[in-house]
């Protein structure tokens, strides 16, 4: 931008020059006509003149250049997105506003198409780890080992209380949470018998509030359907043991906040005593994401609270190393609770594959809401047909968009080019005005020869 910028400057000086000595530089005007044209390719660009003499070119309402002097354009990259570059203006450093050309088409396909096949992916990684994870740590291997995760896991919190340091100051200030699961079992079709609402708040930089609202004649299904309708950046599940399982899904502002619950708040007992998610009822009782410590606002024990993987989970799948050295440590096994403790201490057996059939299942068909959609396989499945929609749409556009600008080409060559047949019928008319011309001349000369020469005068 800044070369093409400073090329028409340079013709700017040089045409002032030429035509203040009264004369028509059109070969400078043609090349400074070019290079508008590239820099129009690249960014939405406009023409205007102070004065006659004043050649100005403007990005949007900006001015860029100004007769002979030129507004830099620098790039820069923005901590709170992950560093991506933008466009900014030397002389205030304020961001570049573009609304077409080049530039603009990649900033759009960078910032929302491929970031949301990013988070997308990323959805899926962490989603497939924390499930598989979940049920892996319950099962047995044939060496008899238990309570093993099946992928290492990478969190944003280097501790186990999931405590942040958002900006790197070198002191927490978030808890980030992606699952909690309940400590009971329920069903999900059994009328609740409570009145209550619960609180959350959506992950779009806002902090926007949305109440969930329950009565004694809901059941359990109609209030995770209306959490998961809501679009408030939670999603609600029964797990395979049919706990209440809530899951954070992707930011809708920044990716640096993918996977992270903003607030959990009840003001009746469905999420404390009947699921035991919560500790307690009401403000007091609330998990704030924006808070230290908040992990201990939550009944369930650490197995049953996943924290949030580090940026970009599907960048670090990785099977644990454990496994890995001991393939004898898969647990296959189904184990179950022997004594009441709440806790599966016992194997089923050596010929037990229940545990393995059981990630399976989890995997291809049980409704364990990938963001808002019900299983891995819908989630896929919608991914790839959406993907397919948008790339026909943009082959469609494209068309659309090729042909209109060949229209648009023509109609500017119409005005601004030279017509063959429009210079032929000149050339001819400008060929018979000569010949006419020679003629009169010719006439003239043997006019002036018979009067001079032969009339004997």
């Amino acid at each position: 931008l800044n070369k093409l910028a400073e090329s028409i400057r340079v013709l700017n000086e040089k045409i002032t020059k030429i035509e203040a000595m009264g004369d028509n530089p059109n070969d400078l005007y043609d090349r400074r006509d070019k290079l508008v044209e590239d820099l129009g390719a690249l960014v939405d660009v406009s023409i205007g003149r102070s004065d006659k003499d004043e050649f100005m070119v403007f990005i949007g309402q900006q001015i860029y250049i100004q007769g002979s002097k030129k507004n830099e354009i620098y790039l820069a990259g923005n901590a709170n997105y992950e560093g991506k570059l933008d466009l900014y203006w030397k002389q205030n450093d304020e961001r570049v506003i573009l609304e077409s050309g080049r530039l603009q088409g990649l900033i759009e396909v960078r910032d929302f198409v491929l970031n949301e096949k990013i988070n997308n992916v990323d959805s899926f990684a962490v989603n497939l780890m924390d499930t598989v994870n979940s049920i892996h740590k319950d099962g047995f291997g044939i060496n008899g080992k238990t309570n093993i995760d099946f992928f290492e896991k990478r969190t944003l919190a280097n501790n186990t209380f999931g405590d942040y340091d958002t900006n790197g100051d070198g002191v927490n200030d978030i808890t980030a949470i992606f699952r909690v699961t309940g400590k009971t079992s329920l069903d999900k079709d059994k009328v609740l018998g409570i009145n209550g609402q619960i609180t959350l708040l959506k992950n779009d930089g806002k902090a926007t509030p949305v109440i969930i609202p329950y009565s004694q004649d809901d059941t359990l299904s109609a209030v995770m359907n209306r959490i998961n309708n809501s679009r408030a950046g939670v999603v609600a599940s029964l797990n395979q043991d049919n706990q209440l399982t809530l899951k954070a899904t992707v930011s809708e502002e920044n990716p640096k906040n993918n996977f992270i619950i903003q607030h959990l708040e009840d003001s009746g007992n469905l999420l404390v005593g009947m699921s035991g998610i919560l500790v307690s009822s009401g403000t007091s009782g609330a998990f704030d994401h924006r808070r230290v410590g908040e992990i201990n606002k939550f009944q369930a024990r650490a197995e049953d609270i996943t924290l949030t993987s580090h940026y970009h989970p599907a960048s670090h799948v990785k099977v644990n190393k454990e496994i890995i050295s001991n393939v004898m440590s898969i647990a296959a096994s189904r184990g179950k609770d022997v004594g009441g403790v709440q806790d599966y201490n016992t194997p089923h057996g050596h010929k037990d594959g229940a545990n393995a059939l059981l990630m399976a299942s989890a995997l291809r068909d049980n409704s364990i809401m990938v963001e808002y959609n019900t299983t891995f396989s819908e989630f896929y499945t919608s991914g790839i047909a959406k993907l397919g929609i948008e790339a026909r749409e943009a082959r469609q556009e494209v068309e659309t968009r090729n042909a209109l600008m060949t229209e648009y080409e023509n109609m500017r060559q119409s005005i601004m080019g030279v017509s063959l047949d429009e210079e032929m019928a000149q050339m001819v008319q400008f060929q018979q005005s000569y010949n006419a011309s020679a003629k009169m001349i010719n006439m003239q000369n043997e006019m002036l020869d018979v009067i001079i020469n032969r009339l004997g005068v």
